[in-house]
């Protein structure tokens, strides 16, 4: 297993160039390696650099190839409806089709057709061009349809990537504060990282810009965020969340910061300490 997970981190190293994921790969054993807490931060943030929004806007393969889609089911659409007009056109004009199927193929037609309804004009004429132009201006309306149509579908999309980017940014900050032993009990840990996202939320409009977290005005999300008349960060809002369940230099500092948050839990056990705080994080539906 220990190979396995050091051929991964080989591949990732092509990808990332990080001091310290460099010293993993080239440990002799895992064992050997001594990262510290900011090292092993800046290490996930580089790796976690390579699902970012960024990254994949500035790759040229990943764009070309969702344009050449979207391109492909626009003109696809576009195409299907112009025939099926043409075929529309060709009924009320009396116009024989023949074997024609494609949209150039039907157009051919029409050329071909065209020099004979001028030479014998009997005022058909005009009444040929007026049913074109009704037609075309349907055409163009279709089109300018498909693409408020299409442009909607990429804001969706947007808006799904930019919400599961903002968890898994945050999910990343969780990973790495160094949880007291109570509180990094993984179903614990995972309960508590909602609820403190939860709450982030509720007091905030949080966006994804810039390879970061910003919180602003809840209210209006147009302004800036401030907590206490100042104006705050992402780290601001969320640190004094997680400060309560983190490892403390001094073990009275500790016991006074978990009683503050445990709102009348004394003489409870860590574990139905550690219940109250699942139930609270994902209340139970009646």
């Amino acid at each position: 297993m220990a190979h396995k997970v050091k051929d991964l981190l080989k591949a990732l190293e092509k990808k990332v160039h990080n001091d310290e994921l460099s010293s993993i790969v080239s440990a002799s054993s895992l064992d050997d390696v001594d990262i510290t807490d900011e090292g092993w931060a800046a290490m996930l943030a580089d790796i976690t650099a390579l699902m970012s929004k960024d990254a994949a806007v500035n790759n040229t393969e990943v764009i070309d190839e969702i344009v050449d889609s979207a391109k492909g089911k626009i003109v696809q659409k576009t195409l299907h409806n112009v025939e099926t007009r043409l075929k529309s056109f060709a009924s009320k004009t009396g116009v024989d089709l023949g074997e024609a199927k494609k949209a150039h193929e039907m157009l051919n037609v029409f050329d071909e057709k065209a020099v004979e309804v001028f030479k014998n004009d009997d005022g058909k004429t005009q009444t040929l061009i007026d049913s074109y132009k009704t037609d075309l201006g349907k055409l163009n309306g279709e089109i300018d349809g498909l693409r408020t149509d299409h442009k909607a579908e990429l804001e969706v999309l947007q808006k799904d990537f930019d919400i599961r980017e903002l968890k898994t940014q945050f999910e990343l900050q969780a990973k790495s504060q160094n949880w007291a032993d109570s509180y990094a009990i993984p179903a614990v840990n995972k309960a508590l990282t909602d609820q403190i996202w939860n709450e982030a939320k509720s007091q905030a409009t949080l966006k994804f810009e810039d390879g970061e977290i910003k919180p602003y005005n809840k209210e209006n999300p147009d302004k800036e965020f401030y907590l206490d008349n100042k104006k705050a960060t992402f780290e601001d809002l969320i640190n004094p969340k997680f400060e309560p369940y983190l490892k403390k230099s001094a073990p009275a500092q500790q016991r006074v910061g978990i009683q503050a948050q445990t709102n009348g839990t004394e003489g409870q056990t860590t574990a139905e300490q550690n219940r109250g705080i699942m139930e609270r994080a994902h209340p139970i539906q009646e």
